[in-house]
């Protein structure tokens, strides 16, 4: 029933993407979502604003007329190295992520005490989990923040194997960090993949990464009752290693912080090419993110 709304009023009320038109040539479309986010803030655009849209108009016809011509998506990725690799590499953050988020929600009745208070601790600690996402994304970047949630994660998925059955709070308190730095990477994830791709494909791009995690999440299920066939202590391993070996990843992948959004391939094959240490600390200090429509 929740998604009911959804269906019948989200589509006809929520905007398109300002930038997402441009990359589409529909300038009459994006003129209009202008004009009207102007007069919905009490404002309004001014003749020369309009006057410089209008005369780029015949670019952006131009470049739609390209577009077309334009070989396959998966020619495209293929193409450029540096887009390929991430093709490669953000599923598995997916995955991992999604596997552990819905695997320590799943496995938390399994383990030592009271499953009840448990499952209700491993659910609340998700809360504290998206709200220091939503504060260090700005801060210390989008790249040291999904590298460090999964590190630590990970560290904790092995230090719980060490302390389950022996030290119950210690356990418990191991389990609970792990589960709200997942949870912390889990949010992360939806803006700091969405910034590494190109405008015109960053839906298909973003969609294909949060397929992979899916999976996991069908396959998570499972995992109690792999660790009663096995080792009870084998999920949380897989866990930990696959934590650690994603945050590994993280480091093949460019910081978006502070960086331009790309509209084409080749933007976003240059993401991170052309950082300098001054435009990070300037980053890090003022927290200021740049757009540019072009």
């Amino acid at each position: 029933m929740i998604y009911v709304p959804q269906l019948m009023f989200y589509f006809w009320i929520a905007p398109k993407s300002i930038r997402w038109l441009i990359s589409k040539g529909r300038y009459d479309e994006f003129l209009a979502s202008l004009k009207k986010a102007a007069e919905m803030n009490g404002s309004s655009i001014s003749e020369n604003t309009l006057k410089a849209f209008s005369e780029t108009k015949k670019d952006i016809l131009e470049k739609k007329e390209k577009h077309f011509s334009e070989p396959w998506l998966v020619c495209l990725v293929f193409k450029h190295k540096p887009i390929l690799l991430r093709f490669l590499v953000t599923p598995m953050w997916w995955i991992t992520s999604t596997l552990m988020y819905f695997g320590l929600t799943i496995s938390a009745v399994g383990i030592s005490g009271n499953k009840y208070l448990n499952y209700i601790a491993s659910v609340a600690i998700q809360i504290p989990g998206y709200w220091l996402s939503v504060l260090l994304m700005d801060r210390i970047g989008r790249k040291a923040l999904v590298m460090t949630g999964f590190w630590i994660s990970g560290v904790c998925q092995i230090a719980f194997i060490l302390t389950s059955g022996r030290h119950y709070w210690l356990s418990l308190s191991v389990y609970l960090i792990g589960k709200m730095c997942i949870s912390c990477v889990m949010t992360s994830l939806y803006v700091y993949t969405a910034e590494m791709y190109p405008t015109r494909y960053r839906v298909s791009f973003l969609a294909y990464s949060s397929l992979m995690g899916k999976i996991e999440s069908i396959v998570a299920p499972l995992m109690p009752g792999l660790g009663a066939k096995t080792w009870e202590h084998l999920p949380f391993l897989m866990f930990g290693v696959m934590a650690l070996v994603s945050g590994l990843l993280v480091l093949l992948a460019p910081e978006t912080l502070g960086a331009t959004l790309p509209d084409t391939v080749e933007q976003a094959s240059q993401l991170g090419k052309d950082s300098s240490v001054l435009r990070c600390l300037r980053t890090l200090v003022f927290r200021s993110k740049v757009y540019s429509i072009s």
